[in-house]
């Protein structure tokens, strides 16, 4: 007598064995929240400060997700201005860390 729905097997708390990349922080977090946070400079935000912590912070988000975000984000300013910041942000998630 489950009244779970099929597909709660994400349920989002606790640890998953499922796949080996870790889920980031801002997984978790509201698109209102995560919208704000993307507004500021990054290096006002600690969460975004350098490639690693971008990385690990946006690991396991859907890129579409992220960059639908990064449109948000970046609504109020000039269409050029924004596509180049958009691209610099996405482009952080490509590239492999330098360890």
């Amino acid at each position: 007598s489950s009244s779970a729905p099929s597909g709660a097997g994400q349920s989002g708390h606790g640890q998953s064995s499922m796949g080996a990349s870790k889920i980031g922080g801002a997984n978790a977090m509201d698109e209102v929240a995560l919208v704000e946070l993307l507004r500021q400079r990054p290096k006002d935000v600690p969460v975004m400060r350098t490639r690693d912590a971008f990385q690990r912070f946006f690991s396991g988000m859907d890129p579409a997700k992220l960059k639908r975000l990064l449109h948000e984000a970046y609504a109020d300013l000039d269409p050029e201005a924004a596509k180049v910041k958009i691209e610099k942000r996405m482009s952080l998630l490509d590239r492999p860390s330098k360890s």
